[in-house]
């Protein structure tokens, strides 16, 4: 069975090492193994993932950098610290996906990269955003922060593109506080990041500086959480798909209010069960507040962040920050708890209905 993640921590704190040691190397190699993958980088968090997969394939201030608009900040910020520029892509009209219509409008010969978002898991119509960018010589770098175990067929979301970016905060599937993880099949873009997590170097007691870095290093406290939760990823998938299946049975009769699916039939794996009202969202979250429901907006799309100063429109990313909802999904969540959640729902629209 193995020791505990407390048991875990314990040893790390009696131990000699507490950063990139024994079980951040183990963390790698299971993270290696799980995806199917030639390597994992840990790091600090998902955000200093992105941040130092951007420096590994070479982008500097000035490129222009495509960003999926539907997404954390952390995405738009990794470019905007470097002084590179993005240039904010469209998701669909139904599903908060990239949108591979925009992504060709906004492409031009100056794009030097890709950022894609699997939020909350999934992919939609990505297997032709790969072919798109192949055929452009497009680098792909996939925030998989919200997809780990995500897949299209037997592949893993988070192993498409050049560097894939996992977070381990503690919302996530697994999640171990903090930290985070890059995979790669380039060696070479491996071996890069290995260097600039610890300032450039691989060796900080007969240092040499052979490339810009900065301290990127997971704790081995924070490791030794993650190798422990790992373990139950399996049963938090499915007990993920339960959550979600009961939420559009019980909610699929209502119009101005739908649940934004996640296809785990089809290999998506999304920790949360968000959904879009047609109206008043605000008015919906007061009035389950009022019932101790601790429901969540969407956050604002990033290309209202104003300074990042990001180039493109996006009317869908817009819509789904304007309405979109995120419901109690938690894996400790029961089934009675998600259908009191259910029917304060379904009461509010009744009242809503009769008003």
């Amino acid at each position: 069975m193995g020791i505990s993640s407390q048991e875990a921590v314990s040893e790390v704190a009696t131990s000699k090492s507490y950063s990139m040691g024994r079980y951040c190397a183990t963390l790698e190699e299971n993270v290696t193994q799980l995806l199917k993958t030639n390597g994992a980088i840990g790091v600090t968090s998902g955000s200093d993932a992105l941040l130092i997969s951007l420096l590994a394939l070479g982008i500097k201030a000035g490129d222009k950098v495509l960003v999926q608009d539907r997404s954390w900040i952390a995405a738009a910020n990794a470019v905007a610290i470097i002084g590179a520029k993005p240039v904010f892509v469209d998701v669909e009209t139904t599903r908060p996906t990239l949108c591979l219509k925009d992504l060709k409008s906004k492409y031009d010969k100056d794009s030097k990269a890709l950022i894609v978002v699997h939020m909350n898991g999934r992919h939609g119509d990505f297997l032709n955003v790969v072919q798109f960018c192949l055929e452009n010589k497009l680098p792909i770098l996939e925030d998989a922060a919200q997809a780990l175990g995500s897949r299209i067929k037997n592949k893993y979301l988070g192993t498409f593109g050049k560097i894939g970016c996992f977070s381990l905060s503690i919302a996530k599937i697994v999640g171990s506080g903090q930290g985070g993880f890059c995979v790669s099949d380039d060696a070479e873009l491996l071996k890069r990041m290995k260097m600039m997590r610890l300032h450039g170097t691989t060796d900080t007691f007969a240092a040499e500086w052979n490339s810009i870095g900065f301290n990127f290093r997971l704790t081995d406290f924070h490791a030794s959480i993650a190798i422990n939760q790992l373990k139950f990823l399996e049963n938090r998938i499915v007990r993920a798909a339960e959550i979600q299946a009961r939420y559009l049975e019980n909610l699929e009769s209502l119009t101005e209010f739908r649940i934004i699916p996640v296809d785990f039939a089809q290999g998506e794996v999304g920790p949360y069960v968000e959904a879009l009202v047609s109206k008043d969202r605000n008015a919906l979250v007061e009035y389950l507040q009022r019932f101790n429901i601790d429901v969540r907006p969407f956050y604002p799309q990033i290309s209202s962040a104003l300074y990042l100063s990001g180039l493109g429109t996006t009317p869908n990313a817009t819509r789904f920050a304007t309405n979109g909802l995120y419901l109690p999904s938690g894996p400790e969540i029961t089934d009675i708890q998600v259908d009191f959640v259910c029917s304060t729902i379904q009461n509010y629209y009744q009242k809503y209905r009769e008003d």
